[in-house]
C-alpha cells in the first residue's frame, strides 16, 4: 500500500524544510507527484519520494533488474559477488575420523561426501553464512564452520553433527585439487 503525506507550507517555511518532512511508503501503484509552490503560490516543480522516479508527470515505485543494486533513487550495476569459497573439488589426507577421497561440491547444492565421514548418503549443501555452511547427509546434518588459507587452496572444516545417535563434532583439513 502506498500513501502520500503533504506537507502545507507554514509563512516563512521554505520548500526544503517542508520537503524534509514528508514521508513516502512504496507499493505497485504509481504515486501521484507532489508540488511544491513558492511563497507566491507559483509551482516551482515535482518532487518524487524515495524509492520512486519520476517518468514523465508520474512519480513509480523503482523496481531494478536482475544484475543491479537500488541506491537512493538508482539503479547500478554492482559487481557481482565473488564465487562460494567452497565450491569445487576438495581432497582429504586419510584421517582418522574422516574419509578418504574427493569431495566436489556444485553451484546447485549438490555434493558428495566423499572427504568426510557422515552416515548416509549426501543430501545436499548449503551456505548459511560467511564462512557458515549446512552439509546435509540422508541420517544427519552437520553445521560446518570453514576457515580458507588466503589463497583459497586449502580449507579447515569443523562439523558439529547432530544424529539419532548423539551429537558429534570433526575436524576436516582439506586441499583443493585441480586436476
Amino acid at each position: 500500500m502506498r500513501s502520500l503525506v503533504a506537507v502545507t507550507l507554514a509563512v516563512g517555511q521554505s520548500c526544503h524544510q517542508a520537503a524534509s518532512t514528508a514521508v513516502l511508503q512504496t507499493s505497485a501503484a504509481p504515486v501521484a507527484p507532489v508540488t511544491e509552490s513558492d511563497s507566491d503560490a507559483g509551482v516551482v516543480g515535482l518532487r518524487c519520494g524515495s524509492g520512486t522516479v519520476q517518468v514523465g508527470a508520474q512519480c513509480l515505485a523503482l523496481s531494478c533488474g536482475p544484475g543491479t543494486v537500488q541506491v537512493g533513487n538508482e539503479c547500478l550495476v554492482g559487481e557481482p559477488p565473488p564465487p562460494d569459497p567452497l565450491l569445487g573439488s576438495w581432497l582429504a589426507p586419510p584421517q582418522p575420523s574422516a574419509g578418504m577421497g574427493a569431495c566436489d561440491f556444485f553451484p546447485d547444492g549438490i555434493w558428495n561426501k566423499d572427504c568426510i565421514s557422515l552416515s548416509g548418503l549426501s543430501a545436499g549443501w548449503e551456505r548459511i553464512a560467511d564462512n557458515k555452511y549446512v552439509l546435509k547427509s540422508t541420517f544427519q546434518n552437520c553445521l560446518a564452520e570453514t576457515t580458507f588459507s588466503g589463497d583459497r587452496n586449502s580449507v579447515s572444516i569443523q562439523l558439529r553433527c547432530n544424529s539419532w545417535q548423539a551429537p558429534s563434532t570433526q575436524t576436516v583439513n582439506l586441499v583443493r585439487w585441480n586436476g
